[in-house]
């Protein structure tokens, strides 16, 4: 890989580098990383605009270019806190009654769900379908190990 830059996030140190197996940039956990070396090879340089865009365009740290649209139902529980935070820098959100509908672009879904259940039961996925549907399979497993069942 090609390091670009070091990024702190949810207590864990990340480097944005250009991968060169991929031919993309890609995220990667410090932590993670069990052997690096010199190589004689030149690095690839990416434009720190690029890294701007790559870094902002989905939601989380393992994003990427955002490929959907989460909309996000939060009940009236935990709407107004919600509707002060900042889940991500091109996010909308709206009032409907008393709830509160946030939208906001991700890619892999992973820490958003994991967001999404962090506050369930008080948060709903409106769309897209294939989300709410990783929710729920997430929701359905957790039942599983408190009945006994899994």
């Amino acid at each position: 890989v090609s390091p670009q830059r070091l990024v702190y996030y949810r207590d864990n140190w990340y480097v944005d580098a250009y991968c060169h197996l991929r031919r993309a940039l890609r995220i990667f956990s410090l932590a993670r990383i069990e052997h690096s070396e010199n190589l004689d090879d030149s690095a690839v340089d990416i434009d720190d605009a690029e890294l701007d865009l790559f870094a902002k365009s989905s939601y989380g740290v393992f994003s990427g270019a955002a490929e959907d649209t989460a909309t996000l139902r939060f009940l009236p529980r935990i709407a107004k806190e919600i509707a002060s935070q900042r889940w991500h820098p091109e996010q909308h959100g709206k009032w409907e009654k008393s709830d509160y509908l946030l939208t906001l672009p991700f890619s892999d879904p992973a820490e958003l769900v994991q967001d999404i259940l962090r506050h369930a039961p008080d948060c709903i996925v409106e769309s897209p379908e294939s989300l709410r549907e990783e929710v729920m399979t997430r929701l359905r497993q957790s039942i599983k190990c408190y009945t006994g069942a899994g």
